[in-house]
């Protein structure tokens, strides 16, 4: 080999290196972000920053301003009908101060959502709809629906109205409940699932990367959908390596949503759906 071809050939080696070097750095602390990846812009509650959170009309609002996703809040009523509210009585968002778990259907069809908020009088009369008009809804839509269980035992219910509207393969279930998650796991293995968590400023990194990993392999999933800030580099690192998908919530400001892309989080909720999709398209992730 003459000293031509050695210099070349060091060269070459060089390269080589230097981009196995940038590999494994961004495989271990999150820093870069594969190439062409998407994200997803889940409107929290349906558009819930210019219409009532959790009716049809939000839906449609987030339909219109281009969301991916549109999360929803389930419960169940006395009498067994799955509705849609995210607190547990519907004082604040209908001024009806009884819980939902003792209202019959009958009586949340009477209830107005957008009364308890003066800036939506246009939206007046908007009702409390039920989750299979949600279900319906969203069919007609190329959203996700992203369904967050409220309570305890209505996993079944809720598949079945999925199953019904052959939805089962569009769906994303969330819950705090690492149970409930489990449980839907085990009655519909196909369904795409997440473990929603939050955790304090002051619990240390370390503790929520364990505290994760080890319910979601105790529960069988692989998504976790956490607070916007728990997810740091070295949290996004550590679900790397263990192969975990992140999803983050619920994110309204600007350098919030630009921070948690260049940490290459997979979908992030936000009240305010129209300023993520404007950021994820700057960024070139939507």
């Amino acid at each position: 080999m003459t000293r031509c071809d050695n210099k070349m050939f060091s060269r070459i080696v060089f390269g080589l290196a230097f981009i196995l070097g940038i590999t494994v750095f961004c495989a271990e602390y999150g820093q870069c972000e594969e190439k062409g990846q998407k994200i997803d812009a889940v409107a929290h509650r349906g558009f819930s920053a210019i219409a009532p959170e959790n009716t049809i009309a939000a839906m449609k609002a987030a339909h219109a301003a281009g969301a991916t996703g549109c999360e929803c809040d389930v419960y169940a009523t006395s009498d067994h009908v799955l509705v849609l509210c995210h607190d547990r009585t519907f004082n604040r968002t209908c001024g009806y101060n009884k819980q939902v778990v003792d209202c019959t259907f009958a009586e949340t069809r009477k209830l107005d959502a957008s009364k308890a908020k003066p800036e939506f009088e246009k939206f007046r009369g908007e009702p409390v709809p039920t989750f299979e008009e949600y279900l319906i809804y969203m069919k007609s839509t190329d959203m996700w629906p992203v369904i967050e269980l409220k309570m305890p035992d209505i996993e079944e219910a809720v598949l079945a109205l999925v199953r019904k509207h052959n939805m089962e393969k569009r769906v994303h279930i969330i819950s705090f409940n690492a149970q409930a998650i489990a449980h839907v796991k085990q009655l519909a293995p196909k369904v795409s699932a997440a473990w929603l968590c939050s955790y304090k400023k002051d619990v240390p990194e370390a503790k929520v990367i364990e505290n994760v990993l080890t319910t979601l392999k105790d529960i069988g999933i692989d998504t976790v959908d956490i607070a916007y800030s728990n997810v740091t580099p070295g949290f996004m690192a550590a679900m790397r390596k263990a192969g975990i998908h992140v999803w983050a919530w619920t994110i309204d400001k600007e350098e919030i949503v630009q921070d948690k892309i260049s940490l290459g989080v997979e979908s992030i909720t936000s009240n305010r759906v129209g300023m993520l999709i404007e950021q994820l398209k700057k960024a070139g992730k939507y």
